[in-house]
Order: C-alpha cells, then structure tokens, then sequence
C-alpha cells in the first residue's frame, strides 16, 4: 500500500490547510501564519474557483 494512494487523514488536513492559506491569506493571519500577512486573497470569480476546486479535490 503506497502512501501516496491512501494519505493519512492528517496528511489530508495539512496538504489542504497549507493550499489554503495560499489561496487565502486572511485565514493564515488568522491561524498565525505571519508571511501571509501582508496578502489579500483573490476575490474574483477565478480565486473563487480555485477555492472550489480546491474543496473538491481535498473532498
């Protein structure tokens, strides 16, 4: 069984956690994450999209 067929649950939330705060820094201001302090997430129906698709591929 290969790690990367069955990631660990916790593996699972880190992976979507860090993608994110990538993709919304207020929530890694929130959370702490100082480098994304400086950030705005992308509000447009693009940003919104990688949002959902991000969703969906964690789901």
């Amino acid at each position: 069984m290969s790690d990367t067929n069955n990631p660990l649950p916790r593996q699972v939330a880190d992976a979507y956690v860090d993608d994110l705060i990538a993709l919304d820094p207020i929530t890694g201001t929130y959370l702490g994450v100082k480098e994304s302090s400086s950030r705005l997430p992308d509000t447009s129906p693009a940003g919104q999209e990688a949002l959902a698709a991000l969703q969906r591929a964690t789901l």
